[in-house]
């Protein structure tokens, strides 16, 4: 409107120029600002600059595949597609060649693990008083992804905390109890303070606080559904849903998480005492449980698994000349925990993004260096050299269990036994003071003494553990008999498996010197005349590919090859270790470990409760599956020993 603009100018104008002096120094910031980002002399493009091309082409993969656009490149998420296809453009761009025989031959695809889908998910409530009480899924309860399908009406049971044996001879369960026909409601984790702190260790929990072993535990005893509640106590309220528990399904009964206040108005309505869900915890602590209630839960619970696709990511640089029929892999894993429901060391920011930057994006983006230098390297040698062709490799579903690696070295684009080695980097981003480890250096006869001279040319200090770890992806390929080395910070940091896990964090230039040390190493054994001869460490020397064992004071003997599952039924053997408990009863790699004792073995985590009550010298009857053969094997325990 004409007649109030020239009022408005009048009036702000006193106002605009006290404002205008004010804002001096925030302008003089922002110019600041402006220069930072545009000037070629600012701190950032000078470091890129003086660092030179190699940091500079690894700060474009690293920062890349690290974004928050990469969804954490979670399996079946489209943030792993968007890496993987980030990957392949640069393979190609190399002018590699595909490797594989499926599709455009760059990508190896399988299936690994499942999504799950809730179809239907209802609970109701009949209280004593004959009131009717219908819960809402995402508010009083959430069906978890360990549960099966069902719709019946029980009465509800607490039984504290499911724990069947704990220190002091702590039991939940009298040895006459029977939960047939009903639900067994739980209580998470083990004894502890009303600060909700542990009473059996001074950090965390124990292994007894375990979900797989409270779930099998009710299962066995005939419940017929499983409710799980977190003691508010410990200040975890969220609650779990199908993605954040997930795994197999350890039995074919519905189980869900439920929010205290449900849970603790369901017990004060059933019991006849009036005593809610802390009152009951309380009594669990001292090894009192468990309490029968008169409320009975109608429940209507269906899921549908959907088999998920992924991708192991290759190309292949051909050789030259005699050698050009033998090859060497290199590789690294490529995905992560995308929004950190598995797998995340911060469990109060489960849902959050985990950008995996030093795990495994740094990796990632270091075999994409030491490939385009390989490449470039190749390009210039003199047309009658020998050299070995070389396979670069990026690893889907490492953490889940080692499954990319794992079906590569079952599905091998080339013949293992025309392969000489395998070198992996997994967390090569957050090097500190320059110290680089590289294990596998006794993997091969004279190995060290190959490899000696560039690491004393490297501008890194490498450390050489004694030990193979074998919770990376050079693990599957150190089974079937190659040599491997693998390259690792020597000094971890808190921010792995949590959120904090970013690219700006990342020591590029030490990366980038990491990548060089490969090319040289990878160069150096293409063009060596001789095979590389496999020799397996002191296995007394290496560490065993298997989750922490807590109190467990046995060994069997096996690393597992499938840590969460993989749609069959059972412990897949990957290795039996010489001379132990598994290779005396006459267990062998490939079989499947089904039952224990005559209980379902249906996970690793499942299993590790059962070895807790042995000692060494126990007899324990074994049920595997050998191909289309089940067999019972009498195996007697042996002392678990230390690095063993």
């Amino acid at each position: 409107m004409p007649s109030n603009t020239p009022a408005r100018r009048r009036s702000r104008a006193p106002l605009f120029a006290l404002a205008g002096l004010a804002a001096l120094p925030l302008l003089s910031l922002a110019e600041d600002t402006i220069s930072f980002v545009t000037d070629d002399r600012a701190p950032v493009a000078r470091a890129l600059e003086l660092a030179g091309p190699d940091v500079q082409r690894y700060n474009e993969h690293i920062t890349t595949l690290a974004n928050p656009f990469m969804q954490g490149r979670l399996p079946g998420t489209d943030g792993i597609e968007r890496a993987a296809s980030y990957i392949q453009f640069y393979v190609e761009k190399f002018g590699l060649e595909p490797v594989f025989d499926s599709g455009d031959g760059y990508r190896q695809p399988f299936q690994s693990g499942s999504f799950i889908d809730v179809t239907e998910r209802r609970l109701q409530a009949a209280l004593p008083s004959g009131e009717a009480v219908t819960f809402h899924p995402g508010r009083d309860f959430n069906v978890l992804g360990t549960s099966g399908n069902g719709f019946f009406t029980a009465p509800v049971t607490f039984v504290g905390y499911a724990i069947e044996q704990g220190p002091d001879g702590y039991t939940s369960f009298p040895e006459d109890i029977s939960l047939r026909g009903q639900w067994a409601m739980i209580a998470r984790y083990e004894p502890m303070t009303d600060e909700g702190r542990s009473q059996w260790t001074r950090r965390n929990w124990s292994p007894a606080a375990g979900l797989t072993s409270k779930f099998q535990a009710a299962a066995d005893r005939g419940a017929a559904g499983i409710i799980l509640v977190n003691p508010p106590e410990t200040g975890r309220t969220q609650l779990e849903d199908e993605r954040s528990i997930t795994g197999p399904t350890l039995t074919d009964i519905p189980v869900i998480h439920m929010s205290y206040e449900t849970a603790d108005r369901l017990l004060r309505a059933g019991d006849e005492q009036g005593r809610g869900f802390t009152d009951l915890r309380r009594l669990a602590d001292d090894g009192h449980a468990p309490v029968r209630t008169a409320t009975s839960l109608t429940v209507g619970v269906e899921l549908e698994r959907k088999p998920i696709t992924t991708d192991n990511v290759g190309a292949l640089l051909p050789g030259r000349g005699a050698l050009a029929d033998e090859y060497i892999l290199i590789g690294a894993h490529y995905d992560h925990l995308g929004p950190g429901l598995f797998g995340s060391r911060t469990p109060a920011l489960r849902g959050t993004l985990h950008p995996g930057a030093d795990d495994n994006a740094s990796g990632s983006a270091a075999v994409l260096l030491v490939a385009e230098k390989l490449a470039e390297t190749y390009a210039q040698m003199p047309e009658d050299a020998d050299a070995r062709s070389i396979i670069f490799l990026w690893f889907t579903a490492e953490e889940s269990g080692l499954h990319g690696a794992r079906y590569y070295a079952n599905n091998p684009a080339r013949p293992l036994d025309q392969t000489m080695t395998m070198l992996n980097l997994d967390m090569v981003g957050r090097i500190r003071n320059d110290r680089l480890s590289v294990s596998g250096t006794g993997t091969a006869e004279g190995f060290l003494n190959l490899l000696q001279p560039h690491f004393d040319a490297s501008e890194l200090e490498i450390v050489l553990p004694t030990s193979i770890s074998g919770r990376s992806d050079h693990w599957p390929f150190y089974q079937a008999g190659l040599p491997v080395l693998f390259a690792i910070i020597a000094d971890f940091h808190d921010d792995y498996h949590t959120p904090e896990d970013v690219s700006w964090k990342i020591n590029r230039t030490a990366a980038a010197k990491t990548a060089n040390l490969f090319h040289n190493i990878a160069h150096a054994l293409a063009q060596h005349p001789d095979r590389l001869t496999f020799t397996s460490p002191d296995r007394s020397q290496q560490q065993a590919s298997v989750p922490p064992m807590g109190r467990v004071s046995v060994r069997v003997g096996i690393a597992p090859g499938n840590y969460d599952g993989d749609g069959q039924p059972g412990i897949l053997v990957a290795d039996v270790s010489e001379g132990t408990s598994a290779e005396e009863a006459g267990i062998r790699q490939g079989d499947r470990i089904t039952a224990w004792n005559g209980r379902a073995t249906p996970t690793v985590e499942a299993w590790m409760p059962m070895l807790t009550s042995h000692q060494p010298g126990d007899k324990v009857l074994v049920t595997i599956q050998r191909g289309d053969e089940q067999l019972d094997l009498e195996m007697t325990l042996q002392a678990r020993q230390t690095g063993g």
